[in-house]
């Protein structure tokens, strides 16, 4: 599988962020809050969304730092939540909102990115 992050893997339409914030679930993994939702079958099983609240980090300098930490330890990892969601008649969005105040170094937002994506592949994946 090839570690790329393209469009298709991204939740940008408004009609999917309001349906996520309205009824999705949520569960906390500092400096994280998730929310995921199922939707019907799309093209690809699992698209995404990462939010830096403006309050916590004024500068946008430090919150493009941290989308991009975000994004490229989803993109190292995503491999077994896409392969546990595959087969399933469902895809699955998420959002990662960072509820930290300090902005922490890439192998500790790694590390919880990770903890994430297992969690959410043991509560949507085929076992459950």
């Amino acid at each position: 599988m090839a570690f790329t992050f393209k469009k298709s893997e991204r939740v940008y339409k408004r009609d999917e962020i309001q349906a996520l914030f309205k009824s999705g679930s949520s569960f906390n993994e500092f400096p994280f809050r998730v929310l995921s939702l199922k939707i019907e079958k799309e093209e690809e099983p699992v698209k995404i969304a990462v939010s830096i609240p403006k309050r916590r980090f004024k500068k946008a300098v430090d919150r493009n730092l941290l989308k991009r930490r975000v994004k490229e330890a989803y993109r190292i990892n995503k491999t077994n939540l896409r392969e546990l969601l595959a087969e399933e008649d469902f895809s699955l969005i998420v959002i990662f909102i960072y509820i930290g105040n300090e902005a922490l170094p890439f192998k500790h937002i790694e590390h919880k990115i990770n903890l994430i994506l297992l969690r959410l592949g043991s509560k949507y994946g085929k076992d459950n």
